[in-house]
This record gives structure tokens, sequence and C-alpha cells, in this order.
């Protein structure tokens, strides 16, 4: 499918994938011969259906907003009518099939497990944790209760930190109960089934995810811990930083004197280590060797290939993998991260945002004061210069209006203590 084809869709996708679009679409170079399902499958692929599908039941159950929950596997509304406080922090879930919604009081936060029950999270009071709360998916019964806060999701667990006890645990996602008993002084968020923690008396471990030790890295009360990405974790132990393996096997020990431990775990490949002597980062591989002796200012994650600098008076440009200015010259007030081969650059103070290609030229005409959200399955949520919020496609298009699409995605990111 070309990506011409996402912008011009049938009543044959109406009609297969219940979806809500302008009649004024059409399908160009459909083969006929194909299966009209498998067909409308590669559509979905790349296109933002789901958009209208959005519109569609926010409009049917009267919702103001309607969001699609971690995975794809449903939809979440909160309702236009509601006239408390206690109605608006309503977070429903969505059975269309059943022709109902499913209320989580309170929720602001809602994760859907494999199995299809759900994590909700009520708002704390004001400096509190949030109340997190199990609900099982045949049942309207609300489960298990905890006031914590979460780290995250991950290999079917979930890491919370009880801040009155200042102690971490981990939950089963599916069945709602402890994944073990222990409760630690640091731990990290399972990735691949590994994590990293730091037991009450201080001793380092690496565990698979039924709190099994693989290997114990000794004692230390200032350990630094951090996640498993890409196969691979930084932790400091007395006078060395670690670069390990999921087996636990140390891939490289570098010295505390002149570095400290990375701020971000591996992307794309590659991490930038701090050198505390000339307060520069290194760009190093997975096996921890310097990249093409790469030398940043700043430890950003790599994004599809690119990674943001800081240059003079405080502005901004973009450098590749080869540690090269991608732009040569180009210095901008403000950038945003590559998404989807596109990034938003503003120029001058007083000048508006615009998007580029990965050759630095604009991608096409139009200027917007503000960036609200990067491309995602080909649209980006932006302000246009006469103060409207709207979805544009990847070539500029309004793709529609509407004030309900942009109220906050609890749902698709962490607002509870995501770790630094």
């Amino acid at each position: 499918m070309g990506e011409a084809d996402c912008h011009n869709l049938t009543a044959l996708v109406c009609d297969i994938a219940k979806v809500e679009i302008p009649g004024n679409f059409d399908v160009r170079n459909l083969n006929e011969s194909l299966n009209k399902r498998l067909e409308i499958g590669k559509i979905m692929e790349h296109c933002p259906l789901i958009v209208w599908r959005r519109k569609h039941l926010a409009k049917k159950y009267g919702f103001k907003y309607v969001g699609v929950l971690p995975g794809g596997n449903g939809y979440y509304g909160r309702s236009r009518r509601a006239e408390t406080d206690v109605e608006r922090s309503v977070t429903y879930i969505i059975d269309d099939k059943k022709n109902k919604v499913k209320g989580l009081i309170g929720a602001a936060y809602c994760k859907q497990t494999k199995s299809g029950h759900f994590w909700s999270a009520w708002r704390g009071a004001a400096g509190g944790s949030p109340t997190w709360r199990y609900t099982r998916a045949d049942s309207d019964h609300q489960g298990l209760s905890t006031e914590a806060i979460c780290y995250g999701f991950g290999s079917n667990r979930i890491l919370f930190y009880n801040s009155a006890s200042k102690l971490y645990f981990y939950y089963d996602e599916d069945d709602g109960d402890r994944a073990f008993g222990t409760m630690y002084q640091d731990a990290t968020v399972f990735d691949h089934n590994r994590a990293l923690v730091r037991t009450q008396n201080d001793s380092i471990f690496l565990i698979d995810e039924n709190g099994n030790a693989i290997k114990n890295f000794g004692m230390d009360d200032k350990a630094k811990l951090q996640q498993f990405s890409e196969g691979h974790a930084w932790l400091q132990v007395g006078g060395d930083i670690m670069l390990i393996d999921e087996a636990g096997s140390v891939q490289k020990r570098i010295d505390t004197f002149g570095f400290s431990m990375p701020r971000f775990p591996f992307h794309e490949g590659v991490c930038a280590l701090p050198s505390v002597m000339r307060n520069h980062y290194f760009l190093l591989d997975q096996n921890g060797e310097r990249k093409n002796v790469v030398n940043l200012n700043w430890d950003m994650p790599f994004q599809e290939g690119m990674t943001i600098q800081i240059g003079e008076n405080q502005t901004r440009y973009f450098v590749d993998k080869a540690g090269q200015e991608a732009f040569p010259g180009r210095r901008f007030i403000d950038i945003r991260n590559f998404s989807e081969g596109l990034a938003a650059v503003m120029d001058g103070p007083d000048s508006l945002y615009y998007f580029i290609n990965k050759e630095g030229k604009p991608a096409f005409d139009g200027y917007y004061r503000k960036i609200i959200s990067d491309y995602r399955d080909g649209l980006a949520c932006v302000q246009n210069i006469d103060g409207r919020y709207c979805y544009i496609d990847k070539h500029g298009k309004v793709i529609f209006y509407g004030k309900w699409e942009f109220d906050e995605e609890l749902v698709s990111r962490f607002k509870y203590g995501v770790r630094k």
C-alpha cells in the first residue's frame, strides 16, 4: 500500500472496520482479486483509521474524549456530561461489542492486561500517592487497592513504590496479587524477565520474573541501578560502573573517578556515558566500546538515528550516530526529536514551528504555534497559527479539528513517579 492510499478510503473500509469516515473518501489501486479483509488489514497497518473510530465512539457514548488502551486492545473514554470533580475523574472502559461501558471510578490512568483485566489509578491528594486498583474484566468488583507510586509495567510485573515505607515491591499484572513477597530498598522495572534490585540489607541482585536471584553483585547502600533495555543494563557498585547483559555477565567496567552513570539506558544500540572531568558524553555501543569516538555535550537518547545537541547561545542542532552534524551549520531555537521521518523545528525566537525531513528540508508548507504531539500512525497534533488545534497528516493536510481530542491522554503515559 502506498502512502496515498492512507488518505483515500472506501465505504468498504467502513463496512468491515466499522470506522466512521467522510463519504467522499475513495480507494485507488485495489486489486479486486485480493481477499477484502486482508486488503483492509494492510491499510490499517499504515493508516490512522483509529482516529475516526475514536470520534465515532465519543459521539455514540457522549464522551468528550476517547483514548486507546495500551496495546490497542480497546478504548476508554471520559464523559462530557460530568458535573462534579468526582464525575470528571471517572474513566470508562468501552465494550462496544456489548454496547456498554464500565466505569473505573476516579481512574486517572488505566491499563488493560493481556488477560483483559484492568489496572487503574485514582488521583491522590495533593502531594500524595495515587491509589491503584485491580479490576477483573468479567466483574465490576474492585479488587486490590494499594496507595503507591507506579514506576512501570514490564514482563507481566508492575513495580510499585510505597512512599510511607520507602520500599519497592512487585505485583503480578494479570492476577492482581503480589508477584513475590520481598520488598526492596531499590528496584527497576522488569524488561525481558530481568530486573536489578537492592535488598533491605543492601545486597545487589539480578533477578528473574519470579524473584529468583540470577547473580549477586555484592553489597552497597549507595548502589545505582538502571532498567534493562535492549538486553543490557548499567549499575554502579562501589567504585565501578558496570555494563551487564541479561545473564549478569559484565561486559565492561568503568572507573567512577572519570565517569558517572549514564542517565538513559541503551536506545537504538547506543548509550551516552558522562565524563566527569570534561563535562562531555561519549557514545558507547552495547559492548561498552567507544563508538566512532563521538563526543556529545548532551545525553539525549537517539531517535531514528538522530540526537539533539546544545550549541552556542543555547541553540539546538541534530547529530547522527557517526558524530557528525546532520545539517551542518543549521541552528534552531527549539527542535523536537524525529518521529516517522519528520521533526518540528523553530528558527527564531519570534518564529513558528515547521516540519523538516531527514535531509533538513521543509517537509511541507505549514507553520504552527505549538506542537502538541509528534507524528504517530501518520498524524501529528498541532496548534495552528489561528489558535485552533488539529491533527495533520505527513503532507500537512488537516485531517480534522476537535477540542475533545486534546484532553490529557493519561492512558498512554505515566504521570506518577516515572524514574528520571
